[in-house]
């Protein structure tokens, strides 16, 4: 992927490009309405992140800075994909990448 695009970009250009499809989500609450139905699972300890990834700091101040910071995006992506685990799977468990 070249690298004039961002790493954000990149990725999404990757997953494209392998053929993985991704489904666009119509929101009928706000962000940090967003936030604060998951809330629980977060402080719970139930959701786990990858320590050593690249992208780990950026993403931890865009939290920690929500709903005030310059950026939320990640924020609300993670959200609403914790929004779609806790509602749509029947075991409310899900597993992507290694440990």
């Amino acid at each position: 992927m070249p690298a004039r695009y961002p790493l954000p970009l990149r990725d999404i250009a990757k997953c494209v490009s392998q053929q993985i499809a991704s489904t666009p989500v119509k929101t009928r609450i706000d962000k940090e309405s967003r936030l604060s139905r998951v809330a629980a699972m977060i402080e719970n300890g139930n959701v786990h992140l990858p320590m050593d990834a690249h992208w780990i700091d950026d993403f931890l101040l865009e939290v920690l800075a929500f709903p005030h910071g310059k950026h939320d995006d990640q924020v609300d992506s993670m959200t609403q994909a914790l929004i779609w685990m806790k509602d749509d799977k029947p075991t409310g468990r899900f597993y992507v990448g290694k440990f």
